[in-house]
């Protein structure tokens, strides 16, 4: 699972790889600011409709655009609206608290990191992308076994109204359509 570190901090991105790289997450990719961020998310490319990142790990205080912005931006693409996105930050009032939530944050955490904390959330996040990615692939399973469930439906009307020698339109085809007259 691919995790993308947003932070213009040297210090708190070279903490976090430290951090999640000694926990086994080894496919970690950074970037200074959200707007490296959008160009790895492939959100400056108007014909991207994927993204190869799993978790967006995000400082609200940065020089561009702050965590906030940038989070609201995120999840209004369709393709990144399922990628949970945690925000981090050394503030810890209750109002960026709120404004994090209410863009689409899934969680939120203060610096000084907790090892233990981050770890925690950094899983749990990735549990529930990995649930979200399972949940739409049998969708989409589902709706491609009710397509060929119409598809057989349509053949069999048309093999049980028609003769099977003259390919003509049978008995049952001829009443159907007398009672539609």
């Amino acid at each position: 699972m691919r995790i993308l570190i947003v932070d213009d901090s040297e210090d708190s991105r070279l903490l976090l790889v430290s951090i999640l790289k000694s926990a086994g997450y080894d496919d970690v990719v950074v970037v200074g600011s959200a707007l490296s961020a959008f160009e790895r998310l492939g959100m400056n490319n108007p014909y991207s409709t994927a993204t190869d990142i799993d978790l967006v790990i995000m400082d609200i205080f940065m020089p561009d655009m702050d965590g906030i912005e940038a989070c609201r931006l995120i999840k209004a693409v369709n393709y990144l609206q399922d990628v949970p996105v945690i925000i981090v930050t050394a503030a810890d009032e209750v109002m960026y608290l709120q404004m994090a939530f209410a863009v689409g944050a899934i969680d939120y955490i203060t610096k000084p990191f907790k090892k233990i904390e981050l770890l925690a959330r950094v899983r749990s996040a990735l549990r529930l992308k990995s649930e979200i990615d399972r949940r739409k692939e049998r969708e989409r399973e589902l709706l491609e076994v009710m397509r060929q469930l119409e598809e057989a439906n349509r053949k069999l009307y048309m093999l049980s109204s028609s003769d099977g020698l003259t390919g003509i339109a049978n008995r049952r085809y001829f009443e159907s359509y007398l009672n539609q007259e």
